[in-house]
């Protein structure tokens, strides 16, 4: 890109779709250049990105000749027009592909801002970003991710009288910290600390964009902690450290937090608890982030601390 600058030329001639993509994504746009998206961030950037490209290549392929193919060289964004925009999001999106309103809502963003700057930047000269329709998710539409104290209680209990420390320290973890799956996944034994001044016990965790909190643990969290570490046949007693994972795997190793995801997903439904059938989706651990804000908000909390 330097090189074209100083050769005259315009700043990203040669750059083919795919450079443009992972260009888009990973340039740097602040001055500190530890201020980038977060590896999960990328990750769903990229894979938005890439299915909308995969898919417009197929559509193109049905309708050139094979030859055409060969002379363009990688830059086929060049052919996108307002009507393919509006085919993508308003019918392959919600009718081949089956997407809900809220997953339209986030794709539609990552692509429009993708093709918003593609055209400042010369690289497409239709402004392809002002044919997307609203995508705003509609209350009637917005996912309800409600789970009640005694929902939640039936759940804890369930693992718990089944004598598995592992899921029943997961549940109760993410029930009563508000932890996402993604910290939950990063945390370490090391963080959890006694705090003499307020008597109770905290985890240390950092959120997105490294924003940290002290979640508290509540002394029956930190026995479910406990009892997890003993299953894995690991010290019980506070460590400042160890830096073994909170919630370690077999191998005493980090869970990966889409695998977590899909896990605690699976042991919920496992239980075929009753209220589970009034549910339109599977319970996933961001439920449990809703339920202790609004837990949380019920029983007298700040708004302002919650949020």
């Amino acid at each position: 890109m330097y090189g074209n600058e100083e050769d005259k030329k315009h700043r990203l001639e040669e750059f083919t779709d795919v450079e443009m993509i992972y260009y888009f994504v990973h340039r740097q746009k602040h001055v500190d250049k530890s201020e980038t998206l977060s590896e999960t961030t990328v990750k769903d950037y990229v894979r938005d990105l890439f299915q909308f490209y995969k898919h417009w290549l197929q559509y193109l392929a049905s309708f050139r000749h094979e030859d055409s193919f060969q002379e363009q060289a990688g830059n086929y964004l060049q052919f996108l027009e307002p009507r393919h925009i509006e085919m993508y999001q308003t019918d392959w999106m919600p009718e081949k592909a089956g997407y809900k309103p809220a997953t339209i809502a986030r794709k539609s963003i990552v692509i429009r801002s993708f093709l918003r700057w593609l055209h400042t930047e010369g690289y497409l000269q239709t402004p392809l970003h002002s044919y997307f329709v609203s995508s705003a998710v509609k209350e009637k539409h917005t996912p309800n991710r409600d789970l009640t104290y005694e929902e939640v209680k039936k759940l804890l209990e369930y693992w718990k009288e089944k004598n598995h420390p592992i899921n029943y320290a997961i549940l109760t973890l993410l029930a009563t910290t508000g932890l996402r799956i993604q910290e939950v996944c990063k945390a370490k034994w090391s963080e959890l600390f006694y705090d003499s001044s307020t008597g109770h016990y905290f985890l240390s965790s950092k959120g997105k964009n490294e924003k940290h909190r002290d979640a508290l643990i509540f002394p029956y969290v930190l026995e479910a902690l406990k009892g997890c570490r003993k299953r894995r046949r690991l010290p019980t007693e506070l460590n400042r450290l160890d830096e073994i994972p909170l919630i370690p795997t077999r191998s005493q190793e980090f869970y990966d937090y889409t695998y977590l995801s899909r896990y605690v997903k699976k042991i919920i439904k496992e239980t075929e608890l009753p209220f589970l059938e009034t549910k339109l989706s599977d319970i996933t651990p961001h439920w449990f982030r809703h339920f202790f804000a609004n837990h949380s908000l019920d029983n007298g909390a700040n708004i302002e601390y919650i949020r």
